[in-house]
């Protein structure tokens, strides 16, 4: 009897849990549907209720108002651009992987199949506790580091956000011209990240030091 009230309180916490992830995912989706029906007025009155007055006016302006199809014709262009950029050189590198013969050609491919192995699914908890973390520490960070420069705060801040983008940038087209269908290249390119921050720090840290 307590066995199986164990595992009915088990039965249901699990799909409690399953149905608060559930709405966290689905959020953004009823946020954006809100959001789309509401004029701007209610927009500021109230950012996340329900739209006091639903309207269509602003999908029509834009529709209407706006170049949509040019945008739309530039996403596709970029699109179809990068796919095909990212699939021939992964072509490239493929057959280099595979008939090239080169010094340390086994590990790399006995690597390169064993990492096939790890599903990607597995990189989401890594990732989620990096981008918690890196949130939590990045902006106290920074203002700490800014404190004692009021006077250039804004320039550095804008100079500190554009080389985040710069090489988040060069990340996601390192990790989209050599994506293979695996977690490999994601996890190859946060570990060298995670290397050279390390050595950045350490060589500024010893530059102060002195």
């Amino acid at each position: 009897m307590r066995a199986g009230a164990g595992g009915l309180v088990g039965l249901v916490a699990r799909h409690a849990f399953l149905i608060v992830i559930c709405l966290a995912a689905l959020y953004p989706l009823w946020f954006i549907v809100t959001t789309a029906l509401k004029t701007n007025a209610d927009y500021q009155l109230d950012p996340t209720g329900f739209p006091a007055h639903p309207t269509l006016d602003s999908l029509r302006t834009m529709v209407s108002d706006e170049p949509l199809p040019r945008w739309m014709w530039n996403s596709l262009l970029v699109t179809v651009s990068s796919v095909a950029v990212s699939t021939l050189v992964a072509l490239l590198a493929a057959y280099a992987a595979v008939f090239g013969r080169f010094r340390g050609h086994k590990i790399f491919l006995s690597t390169s199949v064993a990492l096939m192995v790890v599903p990607p699914v597995t990189l989401l908890v890594p990732m989620f506790v990096f981008m918690v973390a890196f949130m939590l520490t990045m902006p106290p960070a920074t203002a700490g580091a800014l404190t004692p420069f009021p006077d250039i705060a804004g320039s550095a801040a804008s100079l500190l956000s554009f080389c985040q983008f710069v090489v988040a940038s060069s990340a996601a087209l390192v990790v989209g011209s050599s994506f293979d269908g695996t977690a490999r290249p994601m996890a190859l390119t946060i570990g060298v990240a995670s290397v050279a921050a390390f050595v950045a720090f350490r060589v500024v840290d010893r530059g102060i030091s002195r």
